[in-house]
């Protein structure tokens, strides 16, 4: 399955530099987050004379402080990000890890995009890359528990019409990669409101083509009104486009690839 044609690194070397430098700190953040200790269940227990005889010291009327939640990892990287809406409080531990490395990989592509305004959102995604694809791996092997919010994760983004397209290209990246995060109501979203024949829907239709999910109604008006031949190739089947791709071959072999006979 041929995956978006688009160029890794692109951008002045100054931002790659920095791109790699803040890269290295996300890969070190995601590694601590997946392999951080697992709080234990708590148990009720009576409080100890110390605690008493603390308690009796505060006034009545002093509030106890309230905990503080502590922000995702390089959150504040992200500037508040208008995807960032409130969570449930009583989110369990595995969603809250996911949630995090979620917002740490959106970070990631939101600075790379606006480090270089001019660039294309592809540009950014490729550059995120090998991290992105990394975390999907190391969840995969040590934190599975934490791949259905990912996936919710990542419908919500393509359904959220606040998304930037650097950030719609990180989630069709992710399904390609992991084609099981990859949901019919996300792709739905996306192609009802993506239609222009570009590297991000191209990116959305091979993400599409991994997830193996039945086709979206809006891929039936994409695919009837599409006129560039990279849109068009992607509604093929497998073998048809081996055919395509390789015109001159031997047709006793060629016949093999059909499902007609010679």
């Amino acid at each position: 399955m041929p995956k978006p044609s688009f160029k890794v690194g692109t951008g002045p070397k100054p931002l790659r530099r920095i791109a790699f430098v803040v890269a290295a700190a996300i890969a070190l953040s995601t590694v601590a987050l997946l392999w951080r200790p697992r709080p234990a269940p708590a148990t009720p227990h009576a409080p100890s004379p110390s605690m008493k005889a603390s308690a009796a010291l505060l006034p009545p009327s002093s509030p106890v402080p309230a905990r503080v939640k502590p922000r995702p990892a390089l959150a504040s990287m992200a500037n508040a990000s208008a995807n960032d809406d409130a969570e449930p409080a009583a989110a369990s531990e595995p969603e809250r890890s996911a949630r995090e490395l979620f917002a740490m990989l959106t970070a990631h592509v939101d600075m790379l995009a606006r480090l270089d305004p001019a660039g294309s959102p592809e540009s950014a995604v490729d550059q995120t890359g090998t991290y992105l694809y990394g975390s999907l791996d190391a969840v995969r092997i040590a934190r599975p528990e934490l791949l259905g919010e990912l996936s919710r994760r990542i419908e919500r983004s393509l359904c959220d019409a606040r998304s930037t397209p650097a950030r719609l290209g990180m989630a069709a990246r992710m399904i390609l990669h992991a084609p099981d995060l990859g949901t019919a109501r996300g792709f739905e979203c996306f192609f009802t409101r993506h239609q222009v024949e570009d590297a991000l829907l191209w990116s959305a239709l091979d993400a599409w083509r991994a997830s193996g999910l039945p086709r979206a109604e809006a891929l039936a008006r994409i695919e009837r009104h599409a006129t560039d031949e990279q849109t068009r190739r992607r509604f093929l089947s497998d073998r048809e486009q081996i055919r395509r791709q390789m015109p001159r071959l031997d047709p006793n072999r060629l016949a093999l690839l059909s499902d007609e006979p010679p």
